[in-house]
């Protein structure tokens, strides 16, 4: 089943590489099976999540009131959920208005966990991080560091600060421009910062296919070796 297995994924992965030749239709043909495969899995998981951690355990007569209520509470928003589908539907299109309790349920809940992930897991970590960096305790070189921590952080966010509004006279502009220089050369140094730290994530993502295209390619000599030995046998 190994073999069967290499065998299956040489043959994927030489149909993905025809890309570099040209879009064609083995692989169109591959992509689909990979998408579809990855669909019908998400479905099938799914479909026996629902079926047996709610729908079975709703079933069950021993469970008490509390327990009940929670889990028939997201099989019933789950239902009014489906009634988005009918839309098209002249006869069950009305219905689909239903549909919004959950999905409002949903956009909310989502962005409520969104905004406060962001804030507890990233935001307040940096800010204290980049807070406890500037101290004297931790001597003349980490204190130098962390002043240049902080004075990165402040003109990187000076990158996404708005423009200020424009004046109608030229030359109220130009005052206003030769106050605003150091504003402008501040913003223009925190846009090279956010360009380096994109170019070091970009490199850090090719590095990754990197490496996991010379694990299938080492897999694929494998294959080839393994199937030179049994031909000499």
């Amino acid at each position: 089943m190994d073999i069967v297995g290499l065998i299956v994924g040489a043959i994927l992965t030489l149909l993905i590489f025809s890309f570099l030749l040209g879009d064609n239709a083995l692989y169109r043909w591959a992509l689909a099976l990979i998408v579809g495969a990855a669909v019908g899995y998400a479905a099938a998981m799914a479909v026996r999540f629902v079926a047996q951690g709610w729908v079975a355990r709703a079933s069950v007569n021993d469970q008490g009131t509390t327990t009940s209520l929670t889990t028939m509470a997201p099989l019933l928003l789950g239902c009014l959920l489906l009634f988005k589908g009918f839309t098209s539907s002249r006869l069950l299109g009305r219905l689909s208005i239903v549909g919004n309790i959950p999905l409002g349920y949903l956009v909310g809940a989502g962005a409520a966990v969104s905004v406060t992930g962001a804030l507890m897991g990233t935001i307040f970590p940096l800010a204290l991080t980049t807070g406890n960096g500037v101290r004297i305790e931790r001597g003349l070189l980490g204190l130098l560091q962390g002043v240049v921590i902080l004075l990165t952080t402040i003109v990187t966010l000076l990158a996404f600060s708005t423009h200020a509004r424009k004046r109608a006279e030229a030359d109220v502009r130009q005052k206003a421009s030769d106050r605003a220089g150091w504003r402008r050369a501040l913003r223009q140094a925190g846009e090279a910062f956010v360009a380096v730290a994109l170019g070091t994530a970009f490199a850090g993502a090719i590095s990754s296919a990197l490496t996991a295209l010379v694990m299938r390619l080492w897999q694929l000599a494998a294959l080839l070796d393994s199937v030179m030995n049994l031909t000499r046998r």
